[in-house]
């Protein structure tokens, strides 16, 4: 939580980039292991995006696509 107790939800472009969605799906995890008062909301192929959830072992309702 923030000091305000509040949660933040980042959306994120999970198919820009050189490397997407590998290496976004990655930061996403990273970012939602680091802060803990975020939610994680991946924009774009959802099959995509959800393979790679699965390559990371992270559960599908860990960050919403």
């Amino acid at each position: 939580m923030t000091s305000r107790g509040t949660r933040i939800t980042v959306c994120v472009d999970a198919m820009g980039g050189d490397f997407a969605p590998q290496r976004i799906v990655e930061g996403a995890v990273a970012a939602a292991d680091a802060y803990d008062h975020i939610d994680v909301l991946l924009v774009g192929n959802q099959d995509a995006i959800r393979e790679e959830l699965r390559r990371l072992d992270q559960p599908e309702d860990r960050l919403r696509t």
